[in-house]
């Protein structure tokens, strides 16, 4: 669940939000017996801040640890612990406890401590409807299997937060029946594992929890085999793919260029003609030395620097501007008579001599 979904959730627990138990500040507890001999306890202590040491669970917890280890250990009754219980809190829940709990119940009859924790936990656990906002919660959306989650540890938490909401006050929903819980640790799990649970005809209220938790054990080790080999599947086409591209020298298909689609091509070597694209230069197409470029050029008809340098010096032979010597050769060849003289050279002048004199700059022939 996201953070934004644990602000607006209303509810006392949080799904994701566990306790670490390690941040409490720590006090010790002790007690002398008639004998003389003396046991001390070391307990977790609860601020009523809200945070980690001050939150509803961490209430729970440090109720919990109190309750078990003076009744054991110090072989406390209800009122040693309801005189005592002030040594394990500080800040707002020191003075909630000693400035509005005590002074209620300190002249009531005994037993005293347990109605006295219920107003304690009532006040850190949104008042009077702290029970049914947190079976709404476990209800609802934000509680979810998370993937790399065991369904044992997910029934786990779930299991731990329907007993807090045991110690709850609530007026619309009593206390969940194991009925209930049942069905809130089911649906809580993916759709299909629910699909295929009612398919196989099974029936939550006639099985105990740990035979479901078995069961959903068997589906998750099986979409996690499932998830698996669809993994390694797509690997396998993806890495033939590349193998195919490897393949054909990183050439696009029909065309002999180099692939400017391959965005995980490694430039190693950058391209001498084209420093700008995305192939390396022994895979380029110009390149004398690529095999494959060879080949991709003799099947769309010839070699391309061949075919690239024949058709330069056929356009640089129409180009060709010939010098009036070389136009005095044709005359000879053309006509069988030289021509020495100026009057003959004019009346032979070849047309393209203009042209030739206004590139090379040569004076223009005289007439005579």
């Amino acid at each position: 669940m996201s953070d934004r979904n644990i602000k607006s959730a209303n509810t006392p627990v949080f799904y994701k939000t566990t306790l670490d138990v390690s941040s409490f500040t720590k006090a010790k507890l002790e007690q002398t017996f008639d004998d003389g001999s003396r046991k001390k306890v070391t307990l977790p202590v609860f601020t009523g801040d809200g945070g980690k040491t001050g939150n509803t669970e961490a209430l729970i917890h440090c109720l919990d640890q109190y309750i078990r280890h003076t009744s054991k250990d110090l072989q406390w009754q209800d009122q040693d612990r309801f005189d005592n219980l002030e040594d394990v809190l500080t800040g707002e829940a020191f003075a909630y406890w000693t400035e509005e709990v005590v002074p209620r119940y300190e002249n009531t009859p005994v037993p005293r401590f347990d109605p006295a924790i219920a107003l304690f936990i009532q006040r850190f656990s949104g008042g009077d409807r702290g029970r049914d906002r947190l079976i709404r919660y476990l209800q609802g959306i934000n509680v979810r299997k998370d993937v790399e989650v065991s369904v044992q540890e997910h029934f786990g938490r779930l299991i731990h937060m329907m007993n807090i909401s045991d110690r709850l006050s609530g007026i619309e929903f009593p206390a969940l029946t194991p009925v209930q819980c049942k069905k809130v640790l089911i649906e809580s799990l993916p759709h299909q594992w629910r699909v295929n649970y009612n398919n196989a005809g099974l029936d939550y209220v006639t099985m105990t929890t740990l035979e479901i938790e078995n069961y959903f054990t068997l589906q998750k080790e099986q979409a996690d085999k499932d998830h698996k080999n669809k993994k390694k599947n797509n690997q396998s086409k993806s890495e033939a793919q590349q193998k195919g591209k490897r393949k054909h020298g990183g050439f696009s298909k029909g065309k002999g260029f180099p692939s400017s689609d391959n965005k995980n091509l490694e430039i190693t070597n950058k391209c001498r003609k084209h420093p700008k694209g995305r192939h390396n230069w022994e895979d380029c197409y110009q390149n004398p030395k690529n095999k494959c470029a060879k080949q991709n050029n003799s099947r769309r008809g010839g070699n391309t620097q061949s075919n690239t340098n024949q058709q330069e010096n056929n356009v640089q032979e129409q180009q060709h501007i010939p010098t009036p010597a070389e136009r005095n050769d044709y005359n000879d060849s053309v006509e069988g008579r030289p021509t020495s003289t100026a009057q003959d050279a004019f009346l032979f002048q070849h047309p393209m001599d203009k042209v030739w004199e206004a590139h090379s700059g040569a004076l223009k022939p005289q007439r005579y």
